[in-house]
């Protein structure tokens, strides 16, 4: 009976891995130690069970010294472990001594190209929320500012790391600004990673404003300020969007790819908000 439903629960695990997404597999590749864990404590708590659940009267059960002497159920021999097999191959099982943590696969280059572009991309959005922090009228403007500013500071620190973790740098600057300047932004604080970056033009990076756009949002004032930030941010965020997706399909660093997806549905909350208040 606890073997039918070993059996069983082996199969269904089984079904449940085959489903599985390429990156929830690598994941998974990440917890193969606690999958062990679960699977010896699933033995042993059928083996209990089995040993609570005998019925009958005292003189029925058992002496302590033939209990002592029985085999003991649920040993580590008896467990199968299931592997996840890479993409569109099926689960594989081994026993717990054959079990290996397999190392996360390094950053390839669609995923340092995403860190050294996104950086600088990041910047200028910091830098335009500075400007709406001083200029802009509207509340809502200027809370939205601020969001954006809390957000990015600290991803332009993250991305910096791992480029340097990479052994990497980001390279590149947006037209027309220095970046001692930048380094000296709110939340620009760690930006090792931004050293090279002078002397290219990043104005074909998608959404990116040119030096004339952002030299107009920051002549801009009044209700004309607010209605341009709104304006230019979402073409801004909308590039940021376009890196992401790019990432997304040819990155492979599960780091890259989590950050990738918060960008994405932090910014795309905020391009709605922003077309809601330009009306």
């Amino acid at each position: 009976m606890i073997r039918d439903k070993a059996r069983s629960f082996r199969e269904q695990a089984v079904h449940y891995f085959e489903g599985l997404s390429y990156r929830e597999r690598t994941m998974l590749h990440k917890t193969r130690a606690l999958i062990l864990i679960l699977f010896v404590t699933f033995g042993l708590a059928l083996a209990g069970c089995s040993d609570a659940g005998g019925g009958g009267d005292a003189a029925d059960r058992p002496s302590p010294e033939a209990t002592s002497q029985a085999p003991s159920a649920g040993t580590e021999d008896d467990v199968t472990v299931l592997v996840p097999g890479a993409p569109g191959d099926d689960a594989s099982t081994a026993a717990p001594g054959e079990v290996e943590v397999a190392e996360p696969p390094a950053p390839n280059d669609a995923d340092l190209e995403f860190l050294a572009m996104m950086v600088p991309h990041h910047a200028q959005a910091v830098e335009m929320a500075e400007l709406a922090d001083r200029y802009a009228t509207s509340r809502p403007v200027r809370a939205l500012a601020d969001r954006i500013r809390a957000a990015q500071g600290p991803e332009i620190v993250l991305m910096s790391s791992l480029l340097e973790e990479a052994g990497a740098q980001a390279h590149g600057d947006h037209e027309g600004h220095d970046m001692d300047e930048m380094e000296g932004m709110e939340g620009m604080e760690g930006m090792e990673g931004m050293d090279g970056m002078d002397g290219m033009d990043m104005s074909g990076m998608p959404g990116m404003l040119t030096t004339p756009q952002l030299d107009a949002l920051a002549k801009a004032r009044g209700r004309a300020f607010d209605r341009m930030f709104l304006q230019r941010m979402i073409q801004h965020h909308e590039g940021a969007l376009t890196m992401a997706g790019a990432v997304a399909v040819d990155g492979v660093d599960v780091r890259v790819a989590e950050l990738a997806a918060d960008i994405t549905l932090g910014q795309t909350a905020e391009i709605d908000r922003m077309r809601e208040l330009l009306g």
